[in-house]
C-alpha cells in the first residue's frame, strides 16, 4: 500500500528536525531502558560520576573520551549502549562499536544491542535492518559491531568510534598502529564533531613502577587505557568529607595513608566491614560503606591542578588537549560495595603472603579497584629514601682511615648524546665493610678537538683513544687519605666490556695497549653472563677466530671476568639491608642526591630469582656496585685472614702501595710471603 502524504510527513519529520539540545545523560534517561534478566528492570539513571563524560560526547569541546575505571561502574553501558541510543534518536549518524573479538561482537549485538533496541522508548521503530554486525535505521545512518582488525577500522566515514574494553585489544593491530589511533582516523571528517571513544579497566602491571609521579592525577605509567589516560585532562573523582566537607581525591589505591583496614585476625569479613577511608584534611575515619551515595551525588570532576572550595566551586583549567580523560577508583563505583572491594583485597593479600603467587591480587586491582598491580612490597622511593636517611657525612674524594684498599669500577653507556664512562670508586675496610669514595662521569676525551679547540665527546665504540682516560682518570688516580699522611692508588678496576657496537674490540684493544705497560694488571674486563646456575666468577680467554658470526674480534688473548651478576647484587642488597656496621655493611655518604640512591634501588629481584629493570629508570650505581665486588673476588680479599692480610689490605700506616707526601712508598716493609714446604729426599 502506498502511504498519503501525512503518514510521508510525519515519518520524515523527525529526520529533519534539529538535534534535541538536552545533554546526553539527561536524554538518555528520558528514553534508555535497562532490561537485564534475573536482574534490575527499569529506566536508565546515570551514576553521577558519568554524566560529565557523557554530556561531554554531545559537545564539541573534545574530540576524544576516555574512561578508566573498575568493573561494574556502569561504564560501558553509559558509554557504549546509552551512545548508541543518543545517536540512533538525535546525532544520526554512522557509528561503529569495536569489541574486543568477533565473537564478543556477535554475542554482543544478539543481547546488549537487541534488548536495547526492543526495550527502549522508540528505538525499534527506527530499525530499518537488522544484521548481526550493522544495523541501519530510517534516517539513513548505520550502526557497525566490529573488532579491532585494519579491515574493521579502515575504509569507513564515522562520526562516532567507541572502543569497548579497550586493555583486551591487541596494542598493534595488524602492524598498523594502536586501535585509538587507527579510530582517530574514522572522524576526522567530522571535525570537532567527531567522536572516538574508549573505555575499560586496565589490565595487567605497571611498566615502570619506580617512575615518579608528576602529580596525584597521574597513574603509574602502563599501556593501553592509562596510557591513553595520560593523554587526556586527566580528570579524577573529588568527594565531600561527611565530617569537615572538604573535598578529596578518590584514589585508587589500598595505601594506608587512605583506607584504614582494623586488625581482625582471621575474620577478613569483619575487617573489611569496619574498614574505613581517611579524610586527608581533618583525619577522620570515613564510613563510606553508609555514606557512598551521598558523598557520590556532591562529587565532581578535577583536572590536574584544579582546586575545589567546600560549596563545589572550580578554580583552574582543565589541561589543553583534544582529549577528556576520566579515572575512577573503585570505591566510588555504583553497582559494587566498598566492603566486597576490601574483602576481595584482603583474601588476594593473603593468598599472595601464603602463596607468593600475585595473580589474584591483580585482578582485584584490575578490575575491582581499576588500576595496574604495582609491585607488593616497599617501592623504591621508600627504599631509596631509607638508604638516603642512612647517609653519613663522608669527605668526597677522601679515603677514611678504616680503608685498606680501593677499587674502582666502569659502566659503558651508549647512546648519541648519552655516552659516557660511569666510574665509582670504593674503598674496603677490614671484614670487608666498604666505603664510596667517588662517583664521576667521563664524558669528553682528551685526545679529540673539535675545529675550535673544544674537547670532543667521547665515542667508546669508535675511538679506542677515548679509552684512554680510564687510565688516566681511575687507573693512575690515588686519592687522598684522611689522616693526610699519604695519597692512596685504585688497587684494581673492573670495566665493563660490552655494549654499543665496537665498544667490545676497543675494549680488547684498550688491554692490549695496557698491557705494552705492565698496567693491565690493574684492569679486568668483565661481562654479564646469562646463565643462572653459572659460577659467581670465572675468568675467560673469548675467542671466535674460527667464528664468522661473530662481531666482535677475540683472539683468545684477552682475559674477560664472565659474572654471575644475580649473585653478586644479591650480596650487594645484604649489604644495603645491614643496618649496623661491621663486617659486609655499606657506609653511604651523604654528598651524593638522591639520583644516585634511586639508581642503588631502582632493579628489583623477580621470583626466579633475576635482577631486572622494571622500567627504563636508571640503575648504574646498582652495576657498579656489583662490578666492585667482582674485584674483590678477583683479588681474593673474601678469603682474607685479618690477622695476617697481604700487604696491599693492611692499615694504612703498614700499607707499603700508599704514595707519601714525598712521592715514595713504603718499600722497607716486608711483603708477606707464604711459608714453603720442606724439600724431602729419600737415600
Amino acid at each position: 500500500m502506498l502511504c498519503s502524504p501525512a503518514e510521508i510527513r510525519r515519518e520524515v519529520a523527525p529526520m529533519i528536525m534539529p538535534p534535541n539540545r538536552v545533554s546526553v545523560s539527561a536524554a538518555c534517561e528520558e528514553s534508555i531502558w535497562v532490561y537485564t534478566p534475573g536482574g534490575y528492570s527499569g529506566p536508565w539513571v546515570t551514576p553521577p560520576y558519568m554524566k560529565r563524560p557523557m554530556n561531554l560526547i554531545g559537545g564539541r569541546e573534545y574530540q576524544g573520551v576516555v574512561f578508566m575505571g573498575p568493573a561494574q561502574s556502569a561504564k560501558t553501558f553509559a558509554l557504549v549502549e546509552c551512545v548508541m541510543g543518543y545517536n540512533i534518536l538525535h546525532l544520526r549518524s554512522d557509528m561503529l562499536v569495536v569489541q574486543t573479538r568477533q565473537d564478543i561482537a556477535r554475542d554482543f549485538s544478539n543481547e546488549r544491542v537487541a534488548r536495547l533496541l526492543r526495550y527502549s522508548d522508540g528505538l525499534q521503530d527506527l530499525l530499518v535492518r537488522d544484521n548481526t554486525h550493522d544495523k541501519s535505521f530510517r534516517a539513513g545512518n548505520t550502526i557497525y559491531l566490529g573488532w579491532p582488525t585494519v579491515a574493521q577500522l579502515s575504509g569507513k566515514t564515522l562520526r562516532i568510534v567507541v572502543l569497548t574494553d579497550y586493555d583486551r585489544m591487541p596494542t598493534n593491530i595488524d602492524g598498523e598502529g594502536t586501535g585509538w589511533q587507527l579510530s582517530f582516523n574514522r572522524i576526522k571528517t567530522f571535525l570537532s564533531r567527531g567522536k572516538c571513544i574508549a573505555e575499560s579497566s586496565p589490565k595487567g602491571r605497571v611498566s615502570d613502577p619506580k617512575a615518579k609521579l608528576d602529580s596525584p592525577h597521574h597513574y603509574f605509567p602502563a599501556p593501553g587505557i592509562t596510557s591513553l589516560y595520560h593523554q587526556g585532562t586527566m580528570e579524577q573523582w573529588y568527594w565531600p568529607c561527611p565530617e569537615c566537607e572538604e573535598y578529596f581525591q578518590c584514589k585508587a589505591t589500598f595505601d594506608e595513608s587512605f583506607l584504614y583496614i582494623p586488625e581482625c585476625g582471621e575474620d577478613l569479613k569483619e575487617a573489611a566491614e569496619q574498614s574505613r577511608l581517611i579524610c586527608p584534611h581533618c583525619g577522620s575515619l570515613i564510613d563510606v560503606h553508609a555514606h557512598k551515595k551521598e558523598m557520590n551525588d556532591h562529587g565532581e570532576w578535577l583536572g590536574v591542578g584544579q582546586t575545589i572550595d567546600k560549596q563545589g566551586r572550580l578554580y583552574g583549567d582543565y589541561l589543553n588537549t583534544d582529549t577528556a580523560s576520566f579515572g575512577l577508583a573503585g570505591y566510588a563505583a555504583a553497582f559494587q560495595t566498598t566492603k566486597s572491594l576490601v574483602l576481595k583485597y584482603l583474601q588476594a593479600r593473603r593468598n599472595f603472603e601464603e602463596s607468593d603467587d600475585d595473580t589474584e591480587l591483580m585482578t582485584v586491582v584490575n578490575t575491582q579497584l581499576g588500576a595496574c598491580l604495582r609491585n607488593v612490597g616497599l617501592n623504591s622511593h621508600e627504599l631509596s629514601d631509607v638508604l638516603q636517611d642512612r647517609s653519613e657525612p663522608i669527605k668526597k674524594m677522601v679515603v677514611p682511615e678504616e680503608v685498606r684498599f680501593l677499587t674502582a669500577s666502569v659502566d659503558v653507556q651508549g647512546g648519541d648524546k648519552k655516552r659516557r664512562f660511569v666510574v665509582q670508586v670504593h674503598g674496603w675496610g677490614e671484614h670487608l665493610e666498604q666505603w664510596v669514595i667517588d662517583r664521576f662521569n667521563i664524558r669528553k676525551s682528551s685526545k679529540r678537538k673539535d675545529a675550535e679547540g673544544e674537547y670532543q665527546l667521547i665515542h667508546p665504540g669508535a675511538y679506542v683513544e677515548d679509552w684512554e682516560e680510564i687510565t688516566r682518570q681511575v687507573i693512575d688516580k690515588a686519592y687522598p687519605l684522611e689522616s693526610g699522611k699519604g695519597l692512596m692508588p685504585i688497587l684494581l678496576t673492573a670495566c665493563d666490556s660490552g655494549g654499543e657496537p665496537g665498544v667490545t674490540d676497543n675494549a680488547y684493544d684498550y688491554f692490549r695497549d695496557l698491557k705494552k705497560t705492565g698496567k693491565h694488571q690493574r684492569l679486568m674486563l668483565v661481562k654479564g653472563g646469562s646463565s643462572k646456575g653459572a659460577d659467581i666468577f670465572k675468568i675467560t680467554y673469548p675467542d671466535n677466530t674460527e667464528r664468522k658470526d661473530r662481531k666482535a674480534k677475540a683472539k683468545g688473548d684477552v682475559p674477560v671476568a664472565l659474572l654471575n651478576t644475580d649473585k653478586l647484587k644479591d650480596i650487594v642488597s645484604n649489604g644495603l639491608e645491614r643496618e649496623d656496621p661491621g663486617q659486609g655493611f655499606i657506609h653511604l655518604p651523604d654528598w651524593l642526591g638522591s639520583w644516585f640512591y634511586e639508581e642503588l634501588t631502582y632493579e628489583e629481584r623477580n621470583a626466579s630469582g633475576h635482577w631486572d629493570k622494571p622500567g627504563k629508570g636508571n640503575n648504574e650505581a646498582f652495576d657498579l656496585f656489583a662490578y666492585n665486588r667482582a674485584c674483590i673476588i678477583k683479588k681474593k680479599a673474601h678469603k682474607i685472614n685479618w690477622d695476617l692480610p697481604p700487604p696491599w689490605a693492611k692499615p694504612q700506616d703498614e700499607n707499603p702501595n700508599i704514595i707519601r707526601e714525598d712521592g715514595s712508598k713504603n718499600t722497607d716493609i716486608k711483603k708477606a710471603t707464604p711459608p714453603q714446604r720442606r724439600s724431602r729426599y729419600r737415600f
